[in-house]
């Protein structure tokens, strides 16, 4: 069951041994969220193997599994990793500060003052591994296929034909204007229909400056949410306040932006960053589709950057999302 508050990350069964088990693990910090997060070098997303014990043995290889860390059990990492290792310093710079001026032995002394607590941890990490054991958990295939349904539902998917609706992708339209949420672009239908934005990029700050239109061609003062904006054939996502263009249209949709690729879940209208130095992360785009995920996990590196693009054409034609069909 999953607890408000607990830290979950997919992961895939590599080796079980017994009651041991073995998942590799992705992990993401907030790098995801930054502006240079495609170009850093020191952005840590990861690949990990964590070891997990589980008595029931009830798990195989290659299987998808949830990977859990309770609120609690990231409240006490946290504590041993930053919170106690900071007072610890702040304490010993304050009271060795009282006896001397010397800032070179205040920092030492500060510095030092680590050495034995982190052999103390040391020590003491067999009772620290077990209170921060993971635990795994099935994925929950038939609540994720009621999911698809529901999604299915709110699209207007069939495997019949639907009146008046069709296959997000190239060559679709959307009904031109402002759309501020998921809800209206399923059902193809813009809040602020026929608005205009026009975009001046200044050289000087390196922002575009955006003014707004009504469908009268009056300018107007906006300050409604943006999603998505579609000026003619053209669909724009609205992102760190910049419109960026579809590149693809389907269940993963690709926006450009200056120095990373992002994909557009037009289901959630979450937008996340394409790290194509990462292949591992490349992978998790197809999670959702065990057959291509884990062929495509197969290919080397160096085909996976070669042929990513496939794989989404690919994954999007399996993974079929529909909206209404725009009057036009």
């Amino acid at each position: 069951m999953r607890e408000s508050g607990d830290i979950y990350h997919k992961g895939i069964i590599k080796n079980v041994s017994g009651v041991d088990v073995k998942v590799e693990v992705i992990t993401e910090s907030a790098c995801s969220s930054c502006e240079v997060s495609g170009s850093c070098e020191v952005s840590d997303k990861l690949q990990k193997d964590v070891d997990v014990r589980v008595p029931n043995g009830e798990f195989e290889n290659g299987e998808i599994v949830n990977v859990v860390l309770t609120e609690q059990q990231g409240v006490l990492a946290t504590s041993l990793g930053y919170v106690l290792p900071f007072v610890l310093i702040f304490i010993t710079l304050f009271l060795t500060s009282k006896y001397t001026d010397n800032e070179l032995i205040i920092g030492l002394f500060a510095l030092g003052i680590l050495l034995p607590y982190y052999l103390i941890l040391y020590l003491l990490k067999q009772q620290i591994k077990s209170k921060l054991g993971f635990r795994i958990e099935k994925t929950d295939n038939l609540k994720n296929t009621v999911l698809l349904i529901l999604f299915a539902g709110l699209f207007n998917i069939s495997q019949g034909q639907v009146v008046d609706s069709v296959k997000f992708e190239k060559g679709v339209y959307l009904e031109p204007g402002i759309y501020t949420n998921v809800e209206q672009i399923k059902k193809n239908l813009p809040k602020y229909y026929n608005y205009t934005i026009e975009s001046i990029f200044n050289n000087y700050t390196g922002k575009y400056k955006y003014t707004f239109w009504d469908n009268k061609g009056v300018e107007i003062n906006f300050e409604d949410t943006i999603v998505v904006y579609v000026e003619d054939i053209n669909i724009y996502a609205y992102f760190r306040k910049q419109l960026r263009q579809l590149m693809i249209k389907g269940a993963i949709s690709t926006i450009n932006g200056t120095i990373s690729l992002f994909n557009f879940d037009v289901l959630t209208g979450e937008i996340q960053p394409i790290e194509n130095y990462y292949p591992e992360m490349l992978e998790m785009l197809f999670i959702k589709d065990e057959s291509i995920f884990f062929e495509f996990k197969s290919l080397s590196n160096s085909k996976k950057k070669k042929l990513f693009y496939s794989y989404i054409l690919k994954y999007n034609e399996q993974n079929s999302i529909y909206i209404n069909k725009a009057n036009r």
